[in-house]
This record gives structure tokens, C-alpha cells and sequence, in this order.
């Protein structure tokens, strides 16, 4: 993975239309998976179901953010720093989709590191968004950000993306 900038174009009729249909996906449609890799647990969370064909246009860019934290014996945060995470992906989530700039579409956490993986839609405003949501942070978040052309999404299909399995609920459903 690499530095790059892409300037994209389209329609934004159509990008704000399939942008609004993949917000709701993303407060709906996650699958939740968890297992074992090398004796640790990894809990993976991802839109699903996604069809290569409806992947947002216009975000051509792969973000991959990288959170490492010292975990409990298995591995896993500790509430407090949890808490941390989760403030961090609702704070840039949010910020990515008033605009429609991009999305966050997998998280994978195992053996002390938690991945974020976005699609926008160029490395610029990815970091102008990133800027604008710690200006009041006391504690800068211990993160590291590789970006990556990937237009198709194969970075996520092939090693994020989870397909439900017939009989199992999706994520919330109890």
C-alpha cells in the first residue's frame, strides 16, 4: 500500500441516491463473525449482504487504519480503550457519510490490534475528515493509516468480506 491522490467525477444525483440507499444498508445490514486464529480470538464485523455491483461509486480509495492497544489476556481491548475505538469509528463514520465522502464497511480485531478498513473518495479528504474530528481530542488516537487504490473493492471482498450463512440472524437480530 502506498500514498496517491485520485480525483473522481460522476453524477451526484446518482452518487447522493446509491450514497443514501448504502447509509441505511450500513445502520442495518452487518454480519458479526468470531473465531480463533493462532489460539487468540478475532471478531470480525462487516457490511453483508454486499454485492460487488453495489459498491459506492466514486470511492476509489482503500483506507486500512491500524489501532494497536495492549489487550487482555486474549488479546482483546480493555473496556476503556474500547471505548476509545468506538468513539474514534462512530466520530469518522459520521463524518465521512454527511458528505457522502466515503464509508466504513469491515473492523477486524484480534491479538492487540484493531483494523478499520473505509473506501472514499481520495487520500485528501479522507485526512481533511480525520483532522476535523480530533481538533477537540485531549489524547490523540495511537493510529496508522495505509491508503491503497482499489476501485473494484477487492482488498475488502478478499480478505474482509463475510457471507451470511442460511439460518443465522444477522447482526442485532435476537
Amino acid at each position: 500500500m502506498g500514498n496517491f491522490n485520485l480525483e473522481t467525477q460522476g453524477d451526484s444525483r446518482t452518487t447522493d441516491f446509491t450514497m443514501n440507499r448504502y447509509k441505511q444498508m450500513m445502520e442495518t445490514q452487518w454480519l458479526i463473525a468470531q473465531g480463533m486464529v493462532h489460539d487468540r480470538p478475532i471478531i470480525v464485523r462487516c457490511v453483508s449482504p454486499l454485492e460487488r455491483q453495489d459498491i459506492l461509486p466514486d470511492t476509489p480509495c482503500l483506507v486500512v487504519v491500524y489501532w494497536e492497544y495492549e489487550g487482555d489476556a486474549n488479546g482483546l481491548p480493555l473496556s476503556a480503550e474500547n471505548g476509545r475505538m468506538e468513539e474514534f469509528e462512530r466520530r469518522l463514520s459520521t463524518a465521512l457519510g454527511e458528505d457522502s465522502f466515503g464509508a466504513m464497511v469491515g473492523v477486524q480485531t484480534v491479538n492487540g490490534r484493531r483494523t478499520f478498513i473505509f473506501y472514499v473518495r481520495d487520500v485528501d479528504g479522507f485526512q481533511e475528515h480525520l483532522v476535523a474530528i480530533t481538533d477537540d481530542l485531549e489524547n490523540p488516537w495511537p493510529i496508522q493509516i495505509e491508503f491503497d487504490e482499489d476501485p473494484e473493492w477487492n482488498f475488502f471482498f478478499e480478505h474482509i468480506y463475510l457471507e451470511q450463512q442460511e439460518g443465522q440472524g444477522e447482526a442485532g437480530d435476537e
